[in-house]
């Protein structure tokens, strides 16, 4: 008989146990399912990326910057809801490549990325510089584009430079993340040259790193460009967002965002 009663309460506690167990699922299941919904809710999300001074990410995570403001008010002009997230630009061009419904700012237009991206019309036109830092301490000569030849360039992956740049096989380059490892290999000669098309991020991580040595070299280039926000191709908010943009340029909103007054 107390075999029996201890049999009937081994049964009773394993059930109990797993009720517990399937309790503690369930809850953890419509937990990580709230968080999704509530990611999800937003109609689009938007990649911020640290790209002074137009568009700043600080330590904290706080995104900032004309572009960001500009977005954000297209937005609520157009009644899209948009969610921001810090990423990688390579990372990026990979959602927009996948179909994701995200917006990404200042994304120079190729031909290569208008096969499955759709851009806004320009907000701003601008001057763009490509330069090329070196160390003091190992000099290299570059006073002409022919010059790179023979020097390994250090180059942010996806990043568009210029066509003759982008569309060179012979270039030896070395495709990484960020500035900050750019950085890092420029100061532990690793590579030669650093290819930048946003002197204000390298500088910014220069001084992260304590690293005083680098230089200008002699040779840029120099043209005029878009500033554009990158869409998939066939997005449900391309229109809506693309006619907000439009409305802020003729009434002079993106101007004042660029230039407040004093």
């Amino acid at each position: 008989m107390q075999q029996h009663h201890h049999r009937i309460c081994l049964v009773f506690h394993i059930m109990t146990l797993r009720l517990v167990a399937w309790f503690f699922l369930w809850i953890s299941g419509w937990c990580i399912a709230s968080a999704a919904t509530a990611h999800a809710g937003a109609d689009l999300e938007a990649h911020a990326r640290h790209r002074p001074p137009e568009m700043t990410v600080d330590q904290n995570g706080i995104i900032g910057g004309p572009l960001y403001v500009i977005l954000n008010e297209a937005a609520r002009r157009a009644g899209i809801s948009i969610t921001w997230i810090a990423k990688p630009f390579a990372r990026s061009l990979v959602e927009l490549q996948q179909g994701r419904e995200v917006i990404v700012p200042r994304t120079f237009r190729t031909d290569e990325r208008a096969i499955y991206i759709d851009f806004t019309v320009s907000i701003l036109d601008r001057t763009k510089k490509v330069e090329f830092f070196y160390d003091r301490n190992r000099p290299v000569w570059i006073n002409q584009y022919d010059d790179l030849y023979g020097y390994l360039i250090g180059v942010k992956r996806g990043t568009s430079y210029f066509a003759r740049f982008d569309a060179d096989t012979v270039l030896a380059t070395d495709p990484v993340p960020d500035d900050t490892l750019l950085v890092r290999l420029l100061a532990a000669g690793r590579i030669d040259v650093v290819a930048s098309v946003d002197r204000a991020a390298f500088e910014q991580a220069a001084r992260a790193h304590q690293y005083q040595s680098w230089v200008t070299s002699d040779y840029s280039f120099t043209e005029i460009t878009e500033t554009l926000y990158a869409m998939k191709k066939g997005s449900l908010y391309y229109n809506r967002l693309n006619t907000a943009l439009q409305a802020m340029i003729t009434d002079g909103t993106i101007t004042e965002i660029y230039n407040p007054a004093n």
